[in-house]
């Protein structure tokens, strides 16, 4: 399979995005801006209402409340990559693979820059880290680029293929999430002997747990973004594993949003919960139909994220939570800007 290198970083973001886009998006439109904040308010109200004890409760808003802000990435992408850029990058590129590898680079930038200005309750550690993941540059192999992306089918068949958990060496492996709960951690490793109530531990994730994960990404997929037969594939893959609440948060954050939202109205109000509709509609594509299978795309980011040998879980919840969203927000730019380039290749409208 033809590999292809994917380089992440932000070192020279500012110098690459225009002035104007950076103005736009000090000014983000109100009525987006509206929406962010009334969902947190909505999200609130949500949690009230959960079963639970206390302490799985905060650690589970805890992830959400980051996944949440992550989400006005998707409000900002269109003021820091204009539609005019995404089309010069397309006419510029040799072949499709490179134009997606692009496109991931330049929305990741927009990912790390949100996070810089709204993630200031992160505990220092992860803002630390996440500072110096963002403004390195490292190189991974990114074959998944090598998939096809004609239809959902493929690109589900393609995400599925590429996590190949099948091919982690050892029996009953498992995979540690983070260290430390708290948000004054300021450094990693050690235990928690010591350290008062806010340093513990999670149970670590084992493959059969990933493994029941993947199982449900063709539900995800045919019941298309529904909060009914969301909620239906999350509550299947929770009663045939023991996965901690939190883990789900970490892991599954937009797949958990879309089950607790209402039922869809028959004016489609409840799309306005879902951010990446309306960015797919601002550069022309309509992702309607393909919800389902972004939210499966998300998952299968979050899963990569969690086995892949870059993890790092020596630190707390909020550096986890940095980097398995970051690689969720990853493999969905993957699948939003495949779609872009088919539907422009075709002339279609990304269904």
């Amino acid at each position: 399979m033809k590999k292809y290198i994917l380089t992440l970083g932000i070192g020279a973001m500012l110098l690459q995005v225009s002035c104007d886009s950076l103005q736009q998006d000090e000014v983000l439109l109100e009525d987006d801006q509206a929406l962010f904040e009334s969902e947190e308010l909505a999200m609130e109200g949500e949690n009230l209402r959960r079963k639970g004890n206390v302490e799985t409760t905060w650690k589970v808003e805890k992830g959400e409340k980051f996944y949440r802000m992550t989400e006005n990435t998707y409000l900002m992408l269109p003021s820091y990559l204009p539609l005019e850029k995404a089309e010069r990058v397309f006419e510029s590129s040799r072949t499709q693979e490179a134009f997606v590898e692009e496109m991931i680079k330049e929305s990741l930038k927009v990912f790390d820059s949100n996070i810089f200005k709204y993630g200031r309750f992160l505990s220092p550690l992860a803002r630390r880290n996440h500072q110096a993941l963002a403004g390195d540059e490292h190189e991974f192999e990114y074959d998944i680029l090598a998939g096809k992306f004609q239809d959902d089918d493929d690109a589900l068949a393609s995400m599925a293929g590429y996590i190949k958990l099948d091919d982690i060496p050892g029996e009953d492996k498992s995979f540690p999430l983070f260290k430390f709960f708290g948000n004054n951690s300021t450094n990693a490793g050690g235990d928690c002997d010591g350290k008062g109530p806010w340093c513990d531990s999670l149970p670590p994730v084992k493959q059969p747990q990933l493994e029941q994960m993947i199982e449900i990404f063709p539900l995800l997929k045919r019941g298309g973004g529904k909060p009914i037969p969301t909620e239906a594939a999350l509550n299947d893959l929770k009663s045939g594993t023991d996965l901690d609440p939190v883990a789900i948060a970490l892991l599954l954050p937009a797949v958990q949003k879309i089950a607790d939202l209402p039922s869809p109205s028959a004016d489609k109000n409840h799309e306005k919960w879902i951010p990446i509709l309306s960015t797919g509609r601002r550069y022309g594509v309509d992702l309607s139909q393909s919800l389902g299978t972004f939210l499966a795309f998300g998952a299968g980011g979050s899963i990569f994220g969690l086995i892949n040998e870059n993890y790092d879980a020596s630190g707390d919840m909020d550096w986890a939570a940095v980097q398995l969203n970051r690689r969720r927000f990853e493999f969905e730019m993957l699948l939003l800007w495949s779609k872009w380039a088919e539907s422009k290749k075709t002339g279609t409208s990304g269904r």
